[in-house]
């Protein structure tokens, strides 16, 4: 068992981050977070020396880039091949150097009602290789046998929102997705206002996650803001971009470093419920509400699909008749819908049909699994963006398709890219399909899934990104996305050196 009433000279660090959960949650945890440190835990009032049981692990970033948000996903089944009493019970992700503890989660995907995969995010430099433990309660180790989860900060979220004319909707705190019927996956954005400029040596405060300074305090009130005492810093991307959170007012300001100041915006945050019931053309000031960015309907729509038929030379949209619906996770740094069509038609028959559409905190892309096991090679799977003459790029090699300055359904209308970035050695041919009900033209990438009918790529709409504003920006930003979707980080389980 994790002693947590150890000598503080032999397990500071253990000691000082556990406590910080205790500090930090609300107060209807205190009890059970109390029940688990004492009681299921056991404390060590001998004086004896325990070490608590961990799963250490390296993660390499092989690409010459930065990685921000890196998913990192194990199954229990890989953490058991190491540590065969690993348990999902209690556990704590820890990063090796001095550090406050990983958010993570833990998810069902096979819906079982059995916990198989955990989550967790990492920022990665070029070439960097990052070691994380993971220690935990055995699992027949635990007196308290009803699993503990320490909450997070909830940064994703998904549901069955039939209010948006779809089946389900997921986001994250930069964009949210739609799902609809015949395929297609409509995009929204999310506005945020600026409300004033602040002076850059307050960049030290908000790095270091120091408390907010007298100083820092009266530059928000003079610009009308005032902030209790209660105040918390999360570092977005390390030297520009922070969230200030007042836990009092419940407020959140996001600030960004941007030429020689710092911008102080209304954070962005997960918005669908109060989106809810507003249709395309409803625009106000508010700056946390979503605007939609493409059409509600249409062929395919931002990296939605459809399968094509290599001999009739059509496509057949997915039917809602007999399909049902789940959500596999509503998690703080992941979310993740399945549809399932039981008796997908087809000319051939019918096959099953599972589409599972995921979200992860930080990032603007979704990532798309379809499995259809039975698929012949008479099927391709159809994805894609509508294009209407707009600038289109596309690269079979490196995996990605893209359209740039497609005005999105904003008033005023903006600009926005949209894509697709897939398995290069999935790749059939790129095709231009035109839906003859609504006339949409749409580019897609027709892609054959592996022997038992399964096939993974991400789509992603980018909306008022400063990072992205030239033509050789937003090339950057495609290429850094496909090769981050082709080269996964390289993990390797300690002392054992099997890798995935």
């Amino acid at each position: 068992m994790i002693d947590v009433c150890m000598n503080l000279q032999q397990e500071p660090k253990l000691r000082r981050q556990m406590n910080s959960h205790i500090l930090r949650r609300r107060p209807g945890c205190f009890l059970l977070l109390g029940i688990w440190i004492c009681s299921v835990l056991g404390c060590n009032f001998s004086g004896r020396d325990r070490t608590p049981p961990q799963i250490k692990l390296t993660i390499q970033n092989t690409l010459p880039i930065e990685r921000l948000n890196v998913p990192i996903v194990l199954t229990l089944e890989e953490l058991r091949s190491v540590a065969s009493d690993f348990s999902f019970d209690i556990f704590l992700v820890n990063p090796s150097q001095r550090g406050p503890e990983i958010h993570s989660q833990t998810d069902d995907t096979d819906y079982d009602g059995k916990k198989d995969e955990l989550i967790f995010l990492v920022d990665l430099a070029p070439r960097e290789t990052k070691e994380v433990s993971i220690l935990y309660e055995p699992r027949d180790g635990a007196n308290y046998r009803t699993p503990l989860t320490l909450e997070f900060p909830k940064r994703t979220r998904s549901g069955i929102f039939p209010e948006l004319n779809g089946f389900a909707a997921l986001e994250s705190e930069s964009i949210a997705y739609v799902l609809h019927d015949d395929g297609s996956t409509q995009a929204y954005g999310k506005r945020k206002k600026l409300l004033f400029t602040i002076e850059p040596h307050f960049q030290n405060e908000l790095e270091y996650r120091n408390a907010v300074s007298p100083e820092l305090r009266q530059a928000f009130e003079k610009n009308g803001v005032g902030l209790s005492r209660n105040i918390t810093v999360e570092i977005q991307t390390p030297e520009s971009d922070w969230v200030i959170i007042d836990q009092q007012s419940k407020q959140k300001f996001s600030v960004r470093k941007e030429e020689n100041q710092l911008n102080v915006y209304n954070a962005k945050e997960l918005s669908i419920d109060r989106f809810i019931g507003r249709t395309d053309g409803a625009y106000d000031d508010d700056p946390d509400i979503m605007t939609a960015l493409t059409p509600s309907h249409g062929l395919i729509g931002c990296g939605g699909f459809a399968l094509w038929d290599k001999i009739s030379q059509g496509l057949i949209a997915p039917t809602h008749e007999n399909d049902y619906t789940r959500v596999l996770s509503d998690g703080p740094i992941r979310s993740i819908v399945q549809r399932i069509i039981p008796n997908f038609p087809l000319n051939t028959g019918t096959i099953q049909l599972t589409s599972t559409t995921m979200i992860y905190a930080g990032h603007q892309w979704g990532e798309h699994h379809i499995e259809a096991p039975g698929l012949t090679s008479r099927y391709c799977i159809a994805a894609g963006v509508p294009t209407d003459g707009y600038s289109l790029g596309e690269n079979a090699t490196e995996g990605w398709l893209w359209t740039r300055n497609q005005p999105a359904l904003t008033s005023p209308p903006s600009k926005l890219d949209m894509g697709i970035v897939f398995p290069p050695d999935r790749f059939e041919t790129f095709k231009e399909l035109v839906s003859t009900k609504s006339d949409t033209k749409t580019y897609t990438a027709l892609m054959n899934p592996s022997d038992n009918g399964r096939l993974v790529y991400r789509f992603a709409c980018v909306w008022k990104t400063d990072e992205i504003k030239a033509e050789a920006d937003v090339h950057q930003f495609v290429q850094f996305s496909a090769a981050d979707f082709r080269t996964p980080p390289v993990i390797t389980f300690l002392p054992q050196s099997s890798k995935r």
